[in-house]
């Protein structure tokens, strides 16, 4: 059995960056990822405080190189039917993006690799046992049904919203809503004509609507709702949700505008916010959405799965050096993160009052209509 001082379980940016600067700061570090490849996946977009981020990690350069979209901003139906530009002309940090996920992700997952990380590609940790409070052994399968076994001291869960590890903890999971998004990645034959990178916000009487121009020439467009409103499960037939954005005022104009077709989806997704209470344990971690995960509407997801696995890093670095306190204080940042996050969460929501009688807007507007879906009286899990 290989003996490593801290497992990550999960490749994403959060696991990719925590196991990163473990392996720099010479911590013997493995990374359990269970796709041998990376596929799109939704959280494209990259606000401008990520440059000194990236530039703090080295990868400024080679995120450059990848060719990632440059973002101006956003525009927004929200509040009013009418479109308003959102600029990032006066942040000090410049411009966003609009990422290309798969290669965002392989670029950190690599470095990672590179900084000395062994990563194990294709294979899922399965099993768990703790023999002593600073030892645990995790068994992995990998797709043809091998297994192996490894020890470590530290575990980081970064399993995203399934939080795999931290709920065998006996973690519990909270949620302040139900959101979801149905969404689908759309493309044309045309690849030229769309140049508008600013990411499109439209609010509808049964959610809201986003649309973002990604590298490739494609955009991915996603409905957010909750799912228990009547017409919900039905939505991911690819005609059902075309209908619906089609009742939408400037989503449809840019589909119809350049011809976009759906090539991939629509797929449900969580989008709720949702954090899991306590994120640390003994000689355990969770990091990035598997901590605590963010409403789309915030563009904070792959941000916040940087900054917590950057964090972790630090938080079990502290651990070896002989700070005990080192993973409560962690833990307290992720609360004092989520407490900002709600705040402006709910700020922003309560500026879209076109619809007063609407359950979805009624739920993150009035407290009383938030009983029983995860709304002010949060709900575990």
């Amino acid at each position: 059995m290989k003996e490593f001082t801290a497992a990550i379980i999960g490749g994403g940016p959060a696991g990719s960056v925590c196991g990163m600067l473990l392996a720099r700061a010479g911590i013997s570090t493995v990374i359990i990822e269970s796709s041998e490849r990376m596929r799109w996946k939704i959280g494209e977009g990259l606000p401008p405080v990520a440059k000194p981020l990236l530039r703090k990690l080295g990868l400024w350069e080679r995120f450059l190189s990848d060719g990632h979209l440059v973002s101006y901003g956003n525009t927004s139906a929200w509040g009013s039917a009418d479109l308003v530009d959102h600029s990032f002309v006066f942040d000090p940090n410049g411009n966003g993006w609009h990422l290309d996920r798969c290669k965002f992700d392989e670029m950190l997952l690599t470095a990672a690799v590179e900084g000395g990380a062994v990563l194990q590609r294709g294979t899922t940790v399965t099993s768990w046992s703790q023999a002593a409070a600073d030892h645990w052994s995790l068994v992995f399968t990998g797709r043809t049904g091998e297994q192996a076994r490894i020890g470590a001291r530290f575990v980081v869960d970064a399993t995203g919203r399934k939080r795999w590890f931290a709920r065998r903890q006996g973690a519990k999971e909270a949620a302040h809503d139900s959101l979801v998004g149905w969404v689908a990645l759309l493309s044309k034959e045309d690849r030229t004509a769309d140049n508008d990178s600013l990411t499109l916000v439209e609010a509808v009487e049964e959610g809201w609507w986003y649309l973002a121009l990604i590298p490739g020439g494609k955009v991915v467009a996603a409905f957010m709702s909750d799912p228990d409103l009547g017409w919900a499960k039905r939505i991911t037939k690819a005609g059902i949700w075309m209908d619906l954005l089609k009742r939408t005022t400037h989503v449809r104009r840019r589909v119809e505008r350049f011809g976009y077709q759906i090539e991939i989806g629509p797929r449900m997704i969580q989008a709720n916010s949702s954090y899991l209470n306590p994120a640390t344990g003994r000689y355990w971690l969770a990091a990035g959405d598997a901590a605590a995960a963010f409403d789309p509407l915030s563009s904070q997801g792959t941000l916040n799965a940087m900054e917590t696995g950057m964090q972790g890093a630090l938080a079990i670095e502290q651990c070896l050096q002989g700070r005990r306190d080192a993973l409560k204080e962690y833990g307290l940042k992720i609360g004092e993160a989520l407490g900002s996050y709600v705040v402006n969460k709910q700020f922003y929501y309560r500026e879209e009052g076109r619809w007063p009688e609407s359950l979805f807007w009624l739920r993150r507007t009035h407290p009383q209509f938030q009983h029983g879906y995860g709304g002010s009286d949060v709900t575990t899990r």
